[in-house]
Parts: structure tokens; sequence; C-alpha cells
């Protein structure tokens, strides 16, 4: 038997010695591996995963050593969080000794440059890839920190110097080659040191990048709600990060916090060929999507477009669309301004390839008509739900569509009836396997009683502000006994299957 890492007390005598003294025993190294990895950490485990974390005492991977060891082993995705620290104390530099070498997911937020120091000096992350880290001292401490990182492929940083120094991100990409995916997060007042091509080299591992300055939100169920502090700069500011996309040929996924201006959008065109995704939105939001397959794709081209932003002028969204119609599959559009959106309704090609249409905007109807009457394989389509009219729906019918969402409200709703009874009429040859439906009143007579009837349908998604079971009751007449619908989520949010 040995003692906790670092402590040298005699042996107790008594169960009830232990107790009192607080201390550890290492029995863990006398088991067998396999005990240890399949039988007891695993149901340890068991309840969801757990984080180590520097800020509480006695932590049950501060038994010792072995302990540690045999668990950072099984849970080889724990996250580690370090926050709020001046310096490591000495037990909790041999506790991230120990762990360190296991660790493949890292937080690092408001720690001081000394404790930066001792995490390059002393901790070996050698598995480590994906850190996320609060950047608010001295670059250079934080660089040399990076450059103990020789896994990392996945970077987030916040970025928020009190001197204003310039951001260097070209010595993080230097330091950290394996990088593929990078999220930056700045201030309004930070600027970011600029290249010329020929100072640094080609980035090819980086093929997603998401910069995003001022004060940001989550993306959430009312966007509108948080804006950032700097939607009103000049479009140089705007277009700060541009010149690194210069040294980024392979880049698929690109996010920028604001609407790059034109000449922006043609470095960008240039100079990422291999561009499939691009996120114009102030929030943080997803890239990857069901339809857009980065890795599968041989043609170049964007295939998304999520614009999710409030400052738009002229023709911008009529030129993103016109430049990369060819190869779109999914747009993404939720705007919210007090003024339509210019769009020229007069364009001539369709949009061949496009699978996906989300649109969530107060204005401008005749971009919805446009894109639905262009896009002849759409399969699956978001409208505002004062924009399901009856020409849309119509013309929807002529389309393969799997997936539709839909608003059931307390008006006389006959263009929803006459979609449902299309695709029950089509039986077998219907496509439509999902529903969403945003619920306020279900009358009697309602589209809703259709839903049964449609055969193929494997996913409804029911979002109401009343209890279901009266949903259910409603429907119960209609669902047979032996097909109980399994629900999942809560008052707000029920998915029936």
């Amino acid at each position: 038997m040995s003692w906790h890492l670092g402590m040298n007390t005699p042996t107790p005598t008594s169960p009830n010695d232990l107790h009192g003294s607080n201390k550890r025993i290492d029995f863990i190294s006398e088991l067998p591996l396999d005990v240890v990895v399949y039988n007891i950490v695993p149901r340890i485990l068991s309840g969801g995963p757990i984080a180590l974390r520097l800020d509480i005492p006695n932590s049950y991977l501060d038994v010792c050593r072995t302990w540690c060891e045999r668990f950072m082993v099984v849970a080889g995705n724990m996250r580690c969080r370090i926050r709020r620290l001046f310096s490591l104390s000495k037990q909790q530099e041999m506790r991230l000794k120990a762990a360190g070498p296991y660790v493949r997911r890292l937080d690092v937020i408001a720690i001081s440059d000394q404790s930066i120091n001792q995490l390059a000096g002393t901790v070996k992350f050698t598995c480590l890839s994906e850190l996320t880290i609060s950047m608010n001292g001295s670059q250079t401490a934080y660089h040399h920190f990076f450059s103990t990182l020789p896994n990392l492929t996945y970077l987030k940083i916040t970025y928020n110097s009190p001197a204003y120094e310039p951001f260097q991100v070209y010595d993080i990409l230097d330091q950290c080659t394996k990088l593929t995916r990078l999220d930056l997060t700045l201030d309004d007042n930070t600027t970011m040191v600029t290249s010329n091509d020929n100072q640094h080299p080609m980035y090819h591992n980086l093929v997603h990048l998401q910069a995003i300055r001022g004060e940001t939100g989550t993306d959430t169920m009312y966007p509108d709600h948080i804006y950032s502090r700097g939607i009103y700069w000049e479009k140089s500011e705007c277009d700060m990060f541009i010149p690194l996309l210069r040294h980024l040929h392979n880049l698929h996924t690109l996010q920028l916090s604001h609407p790059p201006s034109e000449a922006a959008l043609t470095t960008i065109h240039q100079h990422c060929p291999q561009l499939q995704q691009l996120i114009l939105s102030q929030y943080h939001a997803r890239a990857v999507t069901g339809i857009v397959q980065q890795q599968q794709q041989q043609q170049q081209g964007l295939r998304l477009l999520r614009i999710h932003h409030i400052s738009f002028e002229g023709d911008y969204l009529t030129k993103l669309i016109t430049q990369y119609h060819s190869t779109l599959e999914s747009i993404v559009f939720h705007v919210h301004l007090d003024i339509p959106v210019p769009f020229n309704e007069n364009l001539v090609f369709e949009l061949k390839q496009l699978r996906s249409f989300q649109y969530n905007s107060r204005y401008y109807l005749p971009f919805i008509d446009w894109v639905i009457n262009h896009a002849p394989n759409l399969e699956s389509i978001q409208l505002p739900s004062d924009m399901q009219h009856t020409d849309n729906l119509r013309t929807l019918m002529h389309r393969p569509l799997g997936r539709i969402e839909l608003e059931c409200a307390s008006r006389h709703q006959p263009d929803h009836w006459q979609y449902l009874q299309h695709h029950i009429q089509l039986g077998n040859e219907s496509r439509l396997e999902e529903i969403k439906c945003d619920i306020s009143l279900i009358q009697n007579g309602s589209w809703m009683y259709l839903i049964p009837q449609l055969n193929h349908l494997k996913s409804l998604e029911l979002v109401f502000q009343f209890d279901e079971m009266y949903l259910f009751s409603c429907l119960d007449s209609s669902i047979d006994p032996s097909q109980k619908p399994e629900v999942t989520g809560d008052m707000d949010q029920t998915v029936v299957k």
C-alpha cells in the first residue's frame, strides 16, 4: 500500500483513525487492471460525464496517482476546468501532473500569467485536443503554453486585453500546427496583427474558422433580444479578419460576426476555394447541418449560407445567392429588421441543389416566394407562421419535401388541410416523414386531425404552451391504441415519434 501522492503519514491502525485523519490509501494499484478499467470505473462514469476541477478540494481524482491514471484512461473525453487562479498550489500541481497526460478537453478561464507559466512548465498535456481559453494577460505567456500542446486540433479563444494589444493570431497558428478549428472572440476595441502574404506560410490543416467581435450571445429561441455592440462599425473594421483568409486555402467553414464588404467577399471567393459553409452571425452557432457533407463534396462551391444579422445594404443578398446558386444546398435566413431586405425578384436561374430553406423574418415575402418557386428539389422548409399562405403550400405540394414546419393557429387554415390531404392521397409516393407543429390552439376540424393518416410519418415535433395531455386527448380518437406515441420533452416542447 502507498499513501496519497505527497503524504508520508503512517498508516492508520483502524478505519476510525483513517476517517479522522482524512487520509487516502492507494489500493487501486494492487487490483487487476482489467477489474478497475472494465468494472469499477465504468460504474462511476455511468452517471454521466464528470469534470476534473481544481477548485474542489479532496476530489475523487485526488485519491492517489494510480486511481487518477486509471480513471483518466477510461474517461478519455473528460473535461478539465481551471478557473480563477492566481497560482497553482503544490497539491493542484501534483494533481494536474498525474491527470495531464490523459486530459483531452481543457477549459482555462481567468487565471494569471503565473499560473499559465506553471502549466507550461510542469504539466504535460500530451493528449489534449480541445482547448477553451480566456486570454486577459500577456500573450507571450499564453503562446509559450500553446507550444507545449503538440496534439491540439481545436482552439477556442476569448481575448480581452486591457492594454489593447493587437491580437497575435499568426503566432498562435505557428505554434499550433495541427489546428483544424479556431474560434476567436475579440472585444470591440481589439485589433489584429496584419500580415503580408509572404510573411507566414499556408495553414493547410485549418478548415474551420469562427471570428466574432464585440459582446455576443448564444443563438436562442429569441435571438433578436441579444445583439452585438459592434453592429455599426465601419466596413474596414468588419473586414479585419479577411487578410487571415489568404493563408487558409483549405477552409471549409467560415463564420464572421458581421457581413463582409463586397471586396472582402471577392477575397473569400478567391483564396478559399474549398469553402462550403458561410455563416454571417454574431451568435455562436453550429456550422454542420445534416444536409451539408463537407468531407464528401468534390465540386467546389458554397453549400450552406446562414445569415443571422441585422445590417444589410443594397443588393447584398442578391449577389450572394447569384454567386453560389449552382451549389447552395441549405439557406438559413434569420434577420430581424424594421425594413424589408432588398432582393432582386427578376433572377432567372434555379437553385437546383437547394434541399433546405429556413426563413424567419417579418419582412420581404417575395424572397420566400422566389426561393420556393426556383428550388425544384426542396426537401425541408421552415416558414414564419404569417407567411404560410395558400400559394406557397400549393407550390410545395410539387416539391419532394421530407420535412416541413407548420403553425396550428386559431384561425381557419384550409391551405394546411389541403396540403396534408394531398400527402394522404399520395400514399406510398409521399416522401413526407417529419412535421414540426407550432401550436397555439387546436379547434374542431383542425388539420392536425389528419396527421395520424400520414402512414409514412416518422417524426412529429409539437411545440405548444399547454399540457401535452390536452393534445393527446384531441388526437386520441384517431390514434391506434397499439401505436402509442413516444413522448420526450417538457411543457414547452414535446417530440412524438
